[in-house]
């Protein structure tokens, strides 16, 4: 299976604790492996990190959410696999998440300074 490293820069601005910011991009359907978040050095333990995606015609997903932490990490995401209602079909466990459309990694409850998202993506 052949992988990318799509690596992403989200700047947050704004007072100390309450700062935020986003970046947008758009991404052919892709399967999140694995994320990578590298916090500034003065990011508090309240930073928040989501990755969603518009996959179009009126359907949205939160793909990724790591809360209330400012330390460096690599995270591999699973979600629930489900049915075309978003319910979890029971019995079917999990897998990586699916990235698509247009997507946007947005850093909230911070302090202001570079964020840097590495996506390990697999088709």
């Amino acid at each position: 299976m052949a992988m990318n490293l799509l690596t992403k820069k989200v700047t947050a601005a704004g007072a100390a604790g309450s700062a935020t910011g986003f970046t947008e991009f758009y991404s052919t359907p892709v399967r999140i492996i694995g994320v990578d978040v590298d916090y500034h050095g003065t990011a508090p333990g309240t930073t928040d990190i989501v990755i969603s995606c518009d996959y179009g015609s009126g359907v949205q997903r939160t793909v990724f959410t790591k809360s209330d932490t400012g330390t460096d990490a690599l995270s591999l995401p699973r979600v629930p696999v489900v049915d075309a209602a978003g319910a979890a079909i029971a019995g079917r466990g999990e897998e990586s998440p699916v990235l698509s459309g247009q997507c946007r990694i947005t850093v909230n409850q911070s302090n202001a300074g570079d964020f840097i998202v590495r996506l390990l993506v697999a088709p």
